[in-house]
């Protein structure tokens, strides 16, 4: 008997799990770097935060990370999960993409938060 692991599943399935694979790789991206972003000198092109500041920094992203799936899932249960799969990626695409172009200390703790 063969085994179809693509047919197995419905399409949404494999689409969900696609676009958390991207999103993840976005997320484990950013955080490689963000710290030698952040702490990097002016002149090298960082924006020359203090290593306490990153740290904090850091710590609000890693505990939202864990808190706001709560609200996300309540959220997706009451309109639906394709319509806020749609806007939490398009709300983190714009977050990434903002937070590389802040320079102040509380407009990237704001954009990546």
């Amino acid at each position: 008997m063969k085994i179809s692991i693509t047919r197995d599943f419905p399409r949404t399935f494999w689409t969900a799990n696609v676009m958390e694979l991207f999103e993840r790789a976005a997320y484990y991206g950013l955080m490689s770097v963000l710290a030698i972003y952040l702490t990097g000198s002016k002149a090298s092109g960082g924006l020359g935060f203090t290593e306490s500041a990153v740290g904090f920094l850091q710590s609000i992203v890693y505990a939202a990370t864990y808190i706001i799936p709560i609200l996300g899932g309540a959220l997706a249960d009451r309109y639906g999960y394709r319509r806020m799969l749609l806007f939490a990626f398009s709300l983190l695409a714009t977050g990434y993409f903002a937070a590389g172009h802040m320079s102040s200390y509380a407009a990237v703790t704001w954009r990546c938060c």
